[in-house]
């Protein structure tokens, strides 16, 4: 069987989607163990590890849209992202990175909700991604 032309791009753009989503996962990993070691000073990491999570979550946004463009999914995604990127621009803008105290009830509350954020959108980004028909992303 031949795939056709827009078929073997979907499915490029369908894996290129998920690898980016994988390696988003990793580097939030990273940084929920950076910030579960109390016992270390990482604060270069962590800024460090800040600037790999935006610039993986903009290629999200770019392969999320072409993913699931002319798609049922294209508001859901849009409205799963913002919400995500939403939860944790408050959680970076109140504790920056020199003010983190890791024992602080309202710091690990706000690590709680980002993480809840960030795993509840990967599980659907892969959930949806899966469900998308082979002639689309």
């Amino acid at each position: 069987m031949t795939l056709s032309s827009g078929t073997a791009n979907a499915a490029a753009l369908r894996q290129q989607f998920l690898s980016v989503i994988d390696e988003l996962e990793a580097t939030l990993l990273a940084s929920a163990r950076l910030a579960d070691d109390r016992d270390n000073d990482n604060r270069q990491e962590g800024i460090k590890l800040r600037r790999v999570i935006a610039e993986k979550r903009l290629i999200v946004s770019q392969l999320g849209q072409a993913a699931f463009k002319d798609t049922d999914q294209s508001a859901t995604f849009q409205r799963k992202f913002s919400s995500m990127r939403a939860i944790l621009a408050h959680h970076q803008a109140s504790w920056p990175i020199v003010s983190i105290d890791s024992a602080d009830p309202g710091y690990i509350a706000s690590v709680r909700e980002v993480r809840e954020a960030n795993r509840g959108f990967i599980i659907w980004v892969r959930d949806a991604v899966a469900a998308l028909p082979r002639s689309v992303a």
